[in-house]
């Protein structure tokens, strides 16, 4: 994914090294567990608005979601969600929509809706969706 400073995005999804990556005028920036990451597979990331860059993560019933930022031209790990916050702990998609929601897809529980720093709703098949999984989100 290419973020709005002509960096790429890469993600990785393979624990326990995994991660994610960014390349910008041939220089690589790694994440890992160490500096913050709930999780080192990588399942998702999506450019937000705001210009920050969030990342899905998690295997099983391990992960969740961080969200990265750039400050004085260089990223950081702004903040991780917390599970309470998420549908479930792997966020498996992410989507952002035209009014600045943001949808974390569970690999088994569901799908999250988030706006600025709050959790708005959980949805689950309950709820409407056909499935607990949610691979992809789109906006029609």
């Amino acid at each position: 994914m290419e973020d709005g400073e002509g960096g790429l995005w890469f993600g990785t999804y393979g624990a326990p090294y995994g991660g994610p990556g960014r390349l910008k005028d041939g220089r690589w920036t790694y994440w890992a567990v160490e500096d913050g990451l709930p999780h080192p597979n990588i399942t998702s990331l999506v450019l937000a608005r705001d210009g920050r860059v969030w990342a899905g993560c998690g295997l099983y019933d391990r992960g969740g979601a961080a969200v990265f930022g750039a400050s004085s031209g260089a990223w950081r790990l702004e903040s991780v969600l917390p599970v309470p916050a998420l549908a479930g702990p792997k966020v498996r998609s992410l989507y952002q929509d035209r009014s600045g929601r943001t949808w974390l897809g569970s690999e088994k529980d569901g799908l999250a809706i988030r706006q600025e720093d709050r959790t708005l709703r959980i949805l689950r098949p309950a709820d409407g969706l056909p499935e607990w999984e949610v691979m992809a989100i789109a906006q029609s």
